[in-house]
């Protein structure tokens, strides 16, 4: 009895001792400074390909659109960032590293890194940006879309999902009543 209790105590302290992977096997540490890390960017990921998985692309959740919000973009050398219209699964809502958050939908963009044509990848590297917008629990995904964040992993630790940004609601609010308003100039211009 004595023994089978130290095995069951040795087992149970090995899997919280190890590491959780996401599927395929990469980790993506989110470290901004924004959402309690201590990273140099507001948003800042340090992402690892495990098992030999080069990384082409880097994916990771948005609701934020606007081009311009993005600043002090960091990756590695040569490689090009923009906005994709992507879904990725996010929660809107923040949960500090460490905690678990489950998906209640997706954010409709993803801020994307690319490497040169004809890269031949990166085993590691940092990725991140400035944006003034507070952040909320969003996925992310490398080259092709796998691996894939695991929503069962603690949020920011590696496998799960980490944090993106997402607009006040005033400044969408701001948005849509600008929008609303030229649509208005434009229909009064007509008659």
């Amino acid at each position: 009895m004595k023994y089978s209790c130290l095995v069951v105590a040795l087992l149970l302290a090995l899997c919280l001792a190890t590491p959780t992977l996401a599927q395929g096997g990469a980790t993506v540490l989110c470290q901004g400074n924004i959402c309690g890390g201590g990273g140099i960017r507001n948003y800042q990921y340090d992402v690892t390909g495990t098992g030999g998985l080069m990384i082409h692309q880097f994916h990771v959740g948005t609701c934020d659109p606007n081009i311009a919000d993005y600043t002090n973009i960091i990756g590695p050398a040569g490689w090009s960032f923009g906005i994709a219209n992507i879904l990725e699964d996010h929660r809107d809502a923040f949960t500090p590293h460490g905690g678990f958050s489950a998906p209640d939908g997706r954010c409709l963009r993803c801020a994307v890194w690319t490497e040169p044509e004809n890269g031949a990848g990166v085993q590691n590297a940092l990725f991140g940006f400035d944006n003034p917008n507070h952040a909320h629990d969003v996925g992310w995904f490398l080259n092709s879309g796998l691996p894939v964040e695991n929503w069962n992993a603690a949020v920011g630790m590696g496998a799960g999902p980490v944090h993106g940004p997402v607009p006040e609601p005033s400044s969408i609010l701001a948005l849509c009543s600008g929008l609303i308003a030229l649509a208005g100039l434009k229909l009064r211009k007509r008659a």
